[in-house]
């Protein structure tokens, strides 16, 4: 059992070598829901000398050469003593570089992704988490600003987009779940501990495995407890209240960032009235380019059928309500929606100011490109807004492509976005 063993983590190494040596994507834990048994995992982003590959190469030839020496020597009686000593001697003299060099921390989840649908009422349900359970310390705008900052022992992690870049969402997920109540004691050895003489401790516990104050996983500072008693006890959230959380900090960051520096966010699902197709789903378009604007007192000329894509026309909900800082009225001519496809949902309205990175009043006119696998790609924030912004080089290199008008720049964008489609990947959202 034990040679088995050996034989595959052997084999796991060379995998992971050739993969990244050749630059293939590398095969990942084929069991979902399954905890990741290793406290290191790989990651292809990892920064990797050719010092630390060549080390790790001789060191994979080494335990090969000694894995088939133990072989050899327990199937034959021929030279056994000698094959199983120097094959020994191999796998006792490989030279393995320190994990830390060439392989990531890893969690339980690392590999672990949300089951729930990506809405906006998932994203609206999770930023009440959020402001229940972490904006105290992290900010209402996660900046790491919360009134109760200043009061920790270790002051807490911004959570913008650098937290996906360098964490899967899986880990960040574990980091939310199994975050310290806030205002919650703890019990260690039997004692109750408050948030007030956990501080040290707490703070010493939760910053294992962090790297900094900004870009991190997790509730670094939050865990470390304040240094005067909290009175306010809110529950731990559970399994599906982390992932909302993940999802809520996810849209922020995006909002943040127009997706520069993050992994890809996929286009939060929305119902839709389409002209000659009823009531269908966001992600019914999905082979096709959509374009998404909210709707305003100027949008007219974006809201026209154009035949390169599909628009989809967002107003803030129910007749007569303002959207931004114009009343509209749906029965004055000049208002009206004629879209090929809309929606009425005031939950997408605040969804997709998320995403725009303003306030719902200030969402019209913001507009979106949606690619045909349901990845947003493009965003242009309207009114006097000169640039169409991504966050990779579908907008050009520098990730702006300046127009006069949103409807300027749309056949470049659209064949960027065709020539180079999101890779897949399971463990992020998609």
């Amino acid at each position: 059992m034990l040679f088995a063993a050996l034989v595959l983590v052997v084999l796991g190494l060379a995998t992971a070598v050739v993969a990244a040596w050749s630059g293939w994507p590398m095969p990942g834990w084929p069991v979902d829901r399954v905890p990741w048994p290793f406290a290191w995992r790989y990651d292809a982003d990892l920064p990797v000398s050719p010092y630390v590959w060549h080390k790790l190469w001789l060191a994979v030839a080494s335990a090969t050469g000694g894995v088939i020496l133990v072989w050899r020597g327990a199937w034959h009686r021929r030279w056994r003593w000698g094959a199983l000593a120097a094959g020994a001697l191999l796998l006792v003299n490989a030279s393995w570089p320190r994990p830390a060099l060439y392989l990531a921390p890893a969690l339980p989840t690392s590999f672990e992704r949300s089951s729930l649908a990506y809405t906006p009422t998932s994203l609206l349900q999770g930023r009440v988490a959020y402001e229940a359970q972490c904006a105290s310390c992290h900010g209402v705008a996660a900046d790491g600003q919360g009134p109760r900052a200043a009061a920790l022992a270790l002051w807490p992690s911004t959570l913008g987009e650098a937290l996906f870049q360098n964490r899967l969402e899986g880990e960040i997920y574990w980091r939310i779940l199994h975050h310290p109540p806030v205002g919650a004691g703890r019990h260690v050895g039997g004692e109750r501990v408050t948030d007030a003489n956990a501080s040290a401790s707490a703070g010493a516990s939760a910053a294992g495995g962090e790297q900094g104050n900004t870009g991190h996983a997790g509730h670094a500072g939050h865990a470390g407890g304040a240094t005067t008693s909290s009175t306010t006890w809110v529950p731990a959230p559970d399994a599906d209240a982390a992932w909302r959380v993940v999802d809520y900090l996810r849209a922020i960051a995006y909002g943040a960032s127009g997706g520069v520096g993050m992994p890809s966010v996929p286009a939060p699902e929305i119902a839709l009235s389409c002209r000659g197709r009823g009531r269908v789903s966001l992600s019914s378009l999905r082979g096709q380019p959509v374009r998404i604007v909210a709707h305003g007192a100027s949008t007219e000329e974006d809201e026209r059928d154009d035949p390169r894509l599909v628009t989809v026309v967002l107003t803030r909900g129910a007749a007569g309500r303002p959207v931004g800082n114009v009343h509209l009225d749906p029965l004055d001519p000049r208002d009206a929606v004629d879209a090929e496809c809309s929606s009425a949902d005031a939950d997408a309205w605040q969804a997709y100011a998320f995403l725009a990175g303003v306030t719902p009043d200030n969402l019209a006119g913001a507009q979106f490109l949606v690619d045909r696998q349901g990845w947003l790609r493009a965003r242009h924030a309207g009114g006097a807004e000169p640039a169409w912004t991504s966050g990779d080089d579908v907008c050009g290199p520098s990730g702006r492509l300046h127009v006069a008008l949103p409807v300027q720049g749309l056949a470049q964008i659209l064949k960027a976005m065709d020539a180079s489609p999101i890779a897949p990947d399971r463990y992020r959202r998609g």
